[in-house]
């Protein structure tokens, strides 16, 4: 098993729903954690992931499943939760060390879903 980008933590935003937004619509940063006083260059932006009470679904799958695993918790978890969304984007965390095979397609990665009570 490959451990791509194992040095840094790595981030995927989502801020928009694929069942709903056309797919050329759709907005998504990719990320990677930084020092503080990491100094950016060619265009890059710096940027704070807001603090608060996320869901976490630890994933373990290909990038076939993981939609599933997003469709699935925002459809049927959230609802029967007591929680609801909040304003903030919704990401996956890849942490530090992550698993990423290349043979078979799989990665790990915690999905984040940003919760407030109903």
């Amino acid at each position: 098993m490959n451990k791509l980008g194992a040095d840094h933590a790595r981030y995927g935003i989502s801020y928009d729903d694929l069942s709903i937004t056309a797919a050329e619509q759709c907005r998504y940063d990719a990320c990677a954690e930084i020092e503080p006083d990491f100094l950016l260059t060619g265009g890059a932006l710096k940027a704070t992931i807001p603090g608060g009470k996320y869901a976490v679904l630890n994933f373990n799958g290909t990038v076939e499943q993981v939609g599933e695993a997003w469709t699935t918790s925002l459809r049927d978890w959230l609802p029967s939760s007591g929680l609801q969304l909040d304003s903030r984007p919704c990401f996956e965390y890849y942490p530090k060390g992550a698993a990423n095979d290349s043979e078979t397609g799989t990665f790990e990665c915690e999905i984040c879903i940003p919760v407030t009570p109903l």
